[in-house]
């Protein structure tokens, strides 16, 4: 699973060229689950829970809120955990939902070689 906040994270760091196709690749490999209603519950307690954090964080609010719908989302979909090395989202997550490091890949591949 990788929540469409986490696609269109990728895509704004892709040249425009590549996007339908790497969408395409994403919706074949991948459930991508929407931030919904179910997801902005979560969302909405989190925030409320992590006020402190957020102020004290050093990370920005835009991020913050990425943040925070990325584990809604997971957790509205019943994920067990979230696979992220990004620090801040491991703080915000850490009481809701286990974060574990990223799996070591053998090759990289690009997303040319995914198409």
């Amino acid at each position: 699973m990788a929540p469409s906040v986490v696609v269109a994270e990728i895509l704004c760091a892709l040249e425009p060229g590549l996007h339908n196709a790497f969408s395409e690749l994403m919706n074949r490999r991948f459930i991508v689950p929407p931030f919904d209603t179910q997801a902005a519950l979560h969302f909405a307690e989190i925030w409320r829970n992590k006020k402190q954090i957020k102020d004290e964080s050093g990370i920005s609010r835009a991020e913050m809120k990425a943040d925070f719908m990325i584990t809604a989302t997971a957790i509205a979909r019943g994920a067990k955990c979230i696979y992220s090395e990004d620090v801040g989202l491991k703080k915000f997550a850490q009481d809701y939902i286990d974060v574990k490091p990223l799996p070591r890949i053998e090759r990289q591949m690009s997303i040319e070689d995914a198409l």
